[in-house]
This record gives C-alpha cells, structure tokens and sequence, in this order.
C-alpha cells in the first residue's frame, strides 16, 4: 500500500511539475509580435511534455467552459437556439489548411446533424466549386426544401460575398484560415501547376525563381478549375481582380473581413488559432481535434531561398494577399493576449491529449473486426468522417441531406445548372 501511495505521489508531483513547465517556459507566449512579412517562427505547440497517466481524469473534465468565461454574445445567441448548435461558414481558402480544417468542420457538422451546404453550380471535376469564379448566390446551392430556411454548415470553395450571411443561420460563425505570404504563394505555385501555365515565360533552372526575378513581364493568365495566378486568398474574400493592387480597395476588404468573419486562422499558429475558435463558436476541444485525413497530400517540396529583391517581387505580386496577412498576423496575437498566453499553454496542453486519445480510439476499432457494440460502431463513424477525401464527403452529406427531405430535389431539377440525381449526387 505504501509503494502504491509512493507512486501515486510521484505521478500527481509529475503532472504538476509539467504544468508549472507549460506555465513558466513557454518561449512563444513571451515574445512580442511576429513582425510583417517575415518568416514565421516555428510554433513550439506547447506538446513537448505530456502528460503520463492522465488521460482518464483529462476525459472527465475536457474542455470544462465554466473555467472561463464565454462572450455575452454567444450566450444569448444560444439562448434563442436553444438546442441548435450555432452554424459554420467555412471559407475555404486554397493551400492554406483548408482541406485540413474542411474535415474538421465536416466532423463536426455531422455531429450535429447541421443543414450542410453542396453546390449544384459546377459539374466534374470542378463540382465541388460553388459557382467559382463567380461570388456567392444562393442558386448555387443545391436548394432546401420548404420545411428548412437556412443552411448551417457550408464550407466548400467559394467566392465570399455578402449575400452569404442571408442564407446562412442566424448567429453562424464565420471563420477563413490564411497562410503566410511565400509558404503559401509556393505551395500554390506548385498545386495549380503554373509552370505549365507559363511554360513559354520561363527558363530553367529554377522556373520559380525566373518567374520572380521577371515578375514584371509576368502576364496574369488564368489557371486551372479558372484559379487567379496573384492574390487568390483575396480573391476568395471577393475582391475583384482589378482592385487586387489598389491600397484602398485593399483596405477595404481587409475592414469588411474584420466586420464579417469571427475568427481568420493563421494556418502557421493552427493549434492557437483553434482554440481561439472554440472561444467564439460552439466547437469544444473534442470537436478541434485534427487527425490525418485522405484530402491532405504528403507531397512537399523545400521552400527555396529568396534574395531580396525576389521577395520584395512575390510580396508585389501578391500585395493584396500580404496586406491581408499583415493585418491579420497581427490581430491573432492580439487576441492570443487578450484570451491570456498562460491559458493558451494550457489549452493547447488539453488539446494535446484529446488527439492522443481520439488517436487511440481510432487505431482501437480499426483493428477490431466486426463491430457490434453501438460505441464502437459510434466511434467508428466518426473516425471516418474526417478521413474522408473532398470526393467521399461530399457524396456522403449530399445523399445525408437529401436522404432526410433537406434538400428539395425536385426544385434543383429547375432551378440548378447541374442538377443532382435523387440520391443528391
């Protein structure tokens, strides 16, 4: 009994060691500011020391909300819902941890049995764009039946517009996620193929440092599924092209964004910018809690080294794109202060552990064959959902949509440019 107490207390002494760690050591949380336009520093996460043997009691009290208070704002609006979750626009932004957080937000909409938003406006290929690259109308949409008014989750590719907030429950989050300026205009580079696009403009042996170094000759040509070759996170947000390198209709967009979306993540602060969610939305640790999934590619190419002048040249390329980040780099830290940098290290702490528990859950009932225990199958299917590619989830929420008379398919047959079949598809 005295062995069993000795090791009782070197586990309790462990853990409170690990949180004065967390507390008192964390680097990140003591810095000012990452300045505009540099290289971010590499995120820390706060999960260097785990907590052993704690899993059971962090299950018990995960994502307790009386620790901390939540906005007057959310609770009223709550109130009026009463039993509905508040609804999600997701804008999806291309190569900025959208397919990522697109699973997440999927998880989290099935859970909740939301009004889940799929477009009818595109076919092939490109059906999952909702009327890319036009902005947003409510056609778009594979149209409700006359029982339901508002979507609550829609988070496929799309061009924001304000008519968004009309359809879309009232007192719905909205939430974009962005990334910094050369990791995010590389990746893009490289996603839409734009050597090929611009294969009579470039010349080895580095065809992406040509193309910077004579960014000046550079057209603008259109590239695949009709994706801009500059500025496409300000595109998303609906700035027109033509505006895309003015200052003032720049910073206009940058002032409607702050009016319209809750949260912007920054695709470098993921974990941080998560919690920060669950702060103005409805979504709990659990439901942030990101696993692998079949729509993220593992393909990754080395960011090459720019010389100044190749970095002054993408930053002008991508001006809109870089005003975009600056401001909004900035006020994630602000609200990272204002939420309480220690309580972040904790929160992302707890974040830390619910992974690893959902991680064991899921490797548990995928090795188990033949489910018949309702748990199991339960945890199953929602392990599944996020595994889901674009292709698979889409298939799955419009036939779950139309399956429950959500969708009014008999109307899409009239009224949609490509009207789905009886299942939704």
């Amino acid at each position: 009994m005295e062995f069993k107490a000795v090791i009782t207390s070197g586990v309790s002494l462990a853990i409170l060691l690990s949180y004065i760690y967390i507390i008192t050591s964390i680097d990140k949380y003591e810095s000012s500011d990452l300045p505009a336009f540099k290289k971010p520093i590499e995120s820390k996460q706060i999960h260097t020391r785990r907590i052993k043997n704690s899993e059971k009691q962090f299950k018990n009290t995960l994502d307790n909300k009386n620790q901390w208070s939540i906005p007057q704002q959310r609770l009223e609006i709550n109130t009026a819902l009463k039993t509905r979750h508040r609804g999600v626009f997701y804008l999806k932004v291309n190569k900025a941890g959208s397919c990522t957080l697109q699973a997440m937000f999927n998880k989290y909409a099935d859970k909740h049995n939301q009004i889940v938003g799929m477009p009818c406006s595109n076919s092939g290929g490109e059906r999952h764009l909702v009327g890319w690259p036009e902005p947003f109308k409510p056609e778009y949409l594979i149209p409700l039946s006359k029982n339901y008014t508002y979507w609550e989750h829609l988070n496929e590719h799309i061009k924001y517009s304000s008519k968004i907030k009309q359809v879309m429950a009232p007192g719905s989050v909205f939430v974009a996620s962005i990334r910094e300026p050369l990791s995010h205009f590389f990746s893009y580079y490289n996603f839409y193929n734009m050597e090929k696009t611009y294969e009579g403009y470039l010349k080895e042996p580095n065809k992406f440092k040509y193309f910077l170094d004579n960014i000046k000759t550079m057209p603008h040509l259109e590239l695949i599924h009709h994706m801009p070759p500059s500025n496409p996170i300000a595109q998303c947000f609906g700035i027109k092209q033509e505006e895309q390198y003015n200052i003032t209709a720049i910073q206009e967009k940058i002032n409607e964004i702050e009016k319209e979306f809750d949260l912007v993540i920054l695709a470098e602060f993921m974990d941080e910018s998560l919690i920060l969610l669950t702060e103005c939305s409805d979504l709990t640790i659990e439901d942030i809690v990101i696993l692998k999934n079949a729509n993220v590619r593992n393909i990754k190419k080395s960011k090459p080294v720019l010389t100044p002048t190749e970095y002054e040249n993408l930053i002008q390329w991508n001006l809109a794109d870089s005003m975009i980040y600056n401001h909004f780099n900035k006020t994630l830290w602000e609200k990272i202060d204002n939420f309480g940098r220690h309580k972040m290290a904790i929160k992302i702490l707890e974040l830390d552990m619910a992974k690893s528990i959902k991680q064991k859950e899921c490797d548990s009932v995928q090795r188990k064959p033949n489910l018949t225990r309702i748990e199991d199958l339960k945890i199953k299917h929602d392990c599944m959902i996020p595994r889901l590619n674009y292709i698979g989830a889409d298939k799955y929420f419009r036939n779950k949509m139309t399956e429950k008379g959500i969708y009014d398919i008999e109307k899409a047959q009239k009224t949609c440019k490509y009207p789905p079949n009886k299942h939704g598809e």
